[in-house]
């Protein structure tokens, strides 16, 4: 009742922030592709022989995914030619906008830092390194952005985790699109969907921001060879 309140409401005043308010308290962030490990199988032997996320788990659940696609043209370790080449013939429009690629899900629901803390230090995982970046560390960004003329940016996100709710990434996803906002910058949301389209997507974006983790640094990866910008 609460849900369809808010968005009666929010079509009434028609204000993005309010839709955010709803999102952070029963946006679903999960992508529906429990235990699909991209990053993982790409860089990682021990991920692929997992017996429980490894290449059989895969090659039977998602058996169309780029992962499986990539494991039978090679058993090579981040062969960055050949997803290269798998992404080419699965190509969308990236839109010419800067694409921001956000790390929520598992990482962000376990930190135990307070909304204020996570926009001031971002979060780290057990071996210290960055996931979700601090506010300050877009601030940095946007002024890039407004160097090159780009006015808007499309954030996309999603958890291959699965909880019941999500109000500590919901919460971070709209500190960072709110961010973006006030500098005057058109924010679209892309979120939850399916990973091989967010990935592909974000390759061909002509300017990307990264997130941490190996998912998005893969997606960097996968700009830069299609000419794109990473800031």
């Amino acid at each position: 009742m609460l849900f369809l309140l808010g968005l009666l409401l929010g079509l009434l005043i028609g204000g993005c922030g309010f839709f955010l308010w709803v999102n952070r308290r029963t946006g679903n962030l999960y992508t529906e592709w429990e235990g699909y490990r991209l990053g993982d199988l790409l860089k990682s032997r021990s991920a692929r022989e997992s017996w429980r996320h490894g290449e059989r788990f895969h090659r039977k659940r998602f058996p169309q995914s780029l992962v499986v696609e990539y494991l039978k043209e090679t058993k090579e370790l981040s062969d960055f030619d050949v997803l290269h080449k798998i992404i080419q013939g699965r190509i969308l429009d990236g839109e010419g906008t800067c694409v921001v690629h956000l790390r929520v899900g598992d990482i962000v629901e376990r930190s135990k830092l307070t909304d204020a803390q996570r926009e001031a230090e971002g979060v780290t995982c057990d071996q210290g390194h960055i996931y979700a970046h601090p506010l300050e560390w877009y601030r940095q960004k946007i002024a890039l952005l407004k160097e090159r003329k780009i006015n808007r940016v499309i954030l996309v996100s999603g958890s291959h985790v699965r909880y019941r709710a999500y109000p500590k990434s919901n919460a971070y996803i709209e500190s960072v699109s709110n961010l973006f906002q006030s500098e005057g910058f058109e924010v679209e949301l892309r979120l939850a969907g399916n990973p091989d389209e967010d990935i592909i997507f974000m390759s061909t974006a002509s300017h990307f921001i990264k997130s941490g983790g190996g998912f998005s640094k893969m997606a960097e990866k996968l700009v830069l060879m299609n000419g794109g910008e990473s800031i």
